[in-house]
C-alpha cells in the first residue's frame, strides 16, 4: 500500500532597491534620415527570507514520519542594461521607408548561499521597408535575427546538523550554456476598397537551440524549429461609425532549451526534467467584432473568439521513484499535453462624459476545454464555464492631475489539470506631468483591501493537491521622472525589449 499525505506552511520577505539610468543621442542626418543610438543601465539590489515548516507521512511497505524546518537568508544583485542603435530612411513623402535597427541586452544575476552566476548577452537586428503602392494600398517587409547565450553555473551549498558548516551538494549543482539563433521574415499587403479593408500576411521563422552540460556532456543536444504563420484581417466601416472586423491566425510556438533537456534539476522534495522529443504547438485563432462609436460620448462594442491549440506545450506533475530521495516524489516535466479550446464573448463600454473624465468597462464569459493525455492510453477531458468583469475610471484635475481606480474579478476557472479560485482587487493612482512632461510624479496603492488572496487545486488523479495563497499584495508605490534632451529613449526601449522576446 502506498499513501502519501504532505502539508507545510512557508512565508517569504523581501526588501528590494532598483535603480534606472538612461541616455540617448539623436542626429538628423538631413530631412529625410535620423540616426539614434541609446543605452540604460538598471540595477536591483534584494534582500529576503524564506521559512518553510514541513510535514509528511509515508507508507511504502513501511512506515515513515518526518518533520523539517528550512530557513534560508538570501541577497541578491541584478544588473541589466539595453543598448541599440537605429536608423531610419524615408524614400518620400508617401510612406516609403527603412528601418534599421540593432540591439544588445547582456544581464548578470547572482545569489549568495546559492550561488546562481546567471549571465546573458542577446543581440539582434530588425530591418523593415514599407512601401505604399498606392494611395488605398501598403507593402510590408522585414527581416528579424536574433542571437544569444545564456549560462548558467548553480552552486548548492547544504549546512551540516553536525557541525553548522556548508558543503557544497554536486548533486545539486550543475553548469548549463544555451546559445540560441532566430530568425524571421516576413510579408504584409494591405489594400482598402472604400469602407472595406483587407490584410494578409505570411511569416517564415526558424529557431535554432544549442544545449551544452560542460560537467555531463551526454546531455547536450542541438535542435531547429522551422514554421510559417499565416494571417488575414477583414474590416469594414459606416459612415455612421460602425465597425466591424473579422481575423484569423495562426501561431506557432517551440520548445525552449530547459523544456527539451532531458537534464534533471533536483531540488528539495522534487525535481523536474524536459522532454527531448518535445513538439511544436499550433494555435488557431479566429475573432469576430462590432463597435459602435459615438461623437464626444464613447464607444460600444462585442466581440467573440475561438481558439484552438494542438500539442500544447505545458507542465505535467506526477509522481516516481528517485534514489537521491530513497522514496517517490514529486516531478515536473514538459510535455505536449494534447488538445486545448477556448471560446468566449467580451462586451465592452467607452464613456466620456467630459474631455477630462474617462470610465472603460469590460465583461467576459468564456468556456475552456482540454483533452489531455495523461499517461499510455490515459486520456483526461475537462470543461468549464468562466467570467470576468474589470471597469477603469481615470479623470484629470486642474489639467495637471490625474486620478485613476481600476476594480476587477475574475470567477473559478480551469488551467489544465488545474483549477484556480476566484479573487478580485481593487488599485488606484495618482499622476502628474508638469514642466512640459520634462518631470512625472506618480503615487499607487495596490490591492487596497487585501483581497487578491486565492488558491489553486489539482485535477491530477495521481497527484491530488491544493493550495491556498493568502498574501499581502497591497503597497505603495512612489516615483519620479526627469527627462533631459528629446523624448524618445523609452519608446527605444521598449522595442528592444520586443526584440529580447522573439
Amino acid at each position: 500500500m502506498i499513501s502519501n499525505h504532505y502539508d507545510y506552511v512557508g512565508q517569504q520577505f523581501e526588501n528590494g532597491r532598483q535603480a534606472f539610468v538612461g541616455a540617448e543621442y539623436t542626429l538628423e542626418i538631413d530631412t529625410l534620415t535620423d540616426l539614434s543610438a541609446w543605452l540604460e543601465i538598471y540595477p536591483r539590489l534584494a534582500t529576503g527570507h524564506s521559512s518553510i515548516d514541513a510535514h509528511r507521512t509515508e507508507y511504502i511497505y513501511t512506515p515513515g514520519v518526518y518533520n523539517y524546518h528550512s530557513g534560508i537568508d538570501s541577497r541578491s544583485f541584478f544588473i541589466g542594461s539595453t543598448g541599440g542603435v537605429w536608423w531610419s530612411h524615408r524614400f518620400d513623402t508617401l510612406g516609403r521607408k527603412l528601418d534599421l535597427s540593432i540591439d544588445a541586452t547582456p544581464q548578470l544575476n547572482f545569489m549568495r548561499q546559492e550561488t546562481n552566476l546567471h549571465p546573458e548577452i542577446w543581440g539582434s537586428l530588425n530591418v523593415n521597408y514599407s512601401h505604399p503602392y498606392s494611395k488605398k494600398g501598403l507593402i510590408e517587409t522585414g527581416v528579424f535575427l536574433g542571437t544569444g547565450t545564456d549560462v548558467t553555473n548553480l552552486a548548492t551549498d547544504t549546512i551540516s546538523r553536525t557541525d553548522s558548516l556548508y558543503y557544497n551538494e554536486a548533486v545539486r549543482s550543475y553548469q548549463l550554456k544555451n546559445n540560441g539563433f532566430f530568425a524571421s521574415a516576413y510579408l504584409t499587403a494591405q489594400h482598402r476598397f472604400g469602407p472595406f479593408t483587407i490584410k494578409v500576411g505570411l511569416r517564415a521563422e526558424n529557431d535554432w537551440i544549442a544545449l551544452r552540460y560542460p560537467s555531463a556532456p551526454d546531455f547536450g543536444l542541438n535542435r531547429s524549429y522551422f514554421s510559417l504563420s499565416p494571417s488575414v484581417h477583414f474590416s469594414y466601416s459606416t459612415k455612421n461609425m460602425h465597425n466591424f472586423t473579422l481575423s484569423y491566425t495562426r501561431r506557432v510556438s517551440n520548445p525552449e532549451g530547459s523544456q527539451i533537456a532531458h537534464f534533471k534539476v533536483l531540488a528539495d522534495d522534487s525535481f523536474s526534467t524536459g522532454s527531448p522529443d518535445l513538439r511544436q504547438s499550433f494555435t488557431h485563432n479566429m475573432e469576430a467584432g462590432w463597435t459602435k462609436y459615438f461623437d464626444r460620448l464613447g464607444s460600444i462594442g462585442v466581440a467573440s473568439f475561438y481558439r484552438a491549440s494542438v500539442d500544447e506545450i505545458g507542465t505535467l506533475t506526477d509522481v516516481a521513484w528517485h534514489d537521491y530521495y530513497g522514496r517517490l516524489v514529486d516531478f515536473t516535466q514538459a510535455v505536449n499535453i494534447g488538445t486545448t479550446k477556448s471560446k468566449g464573448l467580451e462586451l465592452n463600454a467607452t464613456i466620456r462624459p467630459a474631455d477630462f473624465m474617462n470610465i472603460r468597462f469590460y465583461a467576459m464569459l468564456f468556456d475552456d476545454y482540454y483533452k489531455v493525455q495523461f499517461r499510455t492510453n490515459e486520456w483526461i477531458e475537462n470543461e468549464m464555464i468562466s467570467y470576468s468583469v474589470r471597469l477603469n475610471f481615470w479623470t484629470k484635475l486642474w489639467k495637471v492631475l490625474q486620478v485613476y481606480v481600476n476594480a476587477d474579478y475574475r470567477s473559478r476557472r480551469q488551467d489544465v489539470l488545474v483549477v484556480n479560485e476566484p479573487n478580485w482587487g481593487v488599485d488606484c493612482g495618482l499622476a502628474a506631468d508638469l514642466f512640459d512632461r520634462r518631470l512625472s510624479l506618480y503615487l499607487n496603492a495596490n490591492d487596497i483591501f487585501k483581497s487578491r488572496s486565492t488558491g489553486t487545486g489539482s485535477l491530477n488523479p495521481y497527484h491530488s493537491s491544493s493550495y491556498n495563497y493568502s498574501f499581502n499584495s497591497r503597497y505603495i508605490s512612489l516615483g519620479l521622472t526627469w527627462r533631459i534632451g528629446r523624448m524618445e529613449l523609452e519608446e527605444k526601449a521598449s522595442q528592444s525589449r520586443v526584440m529580447k522576446q522573439h
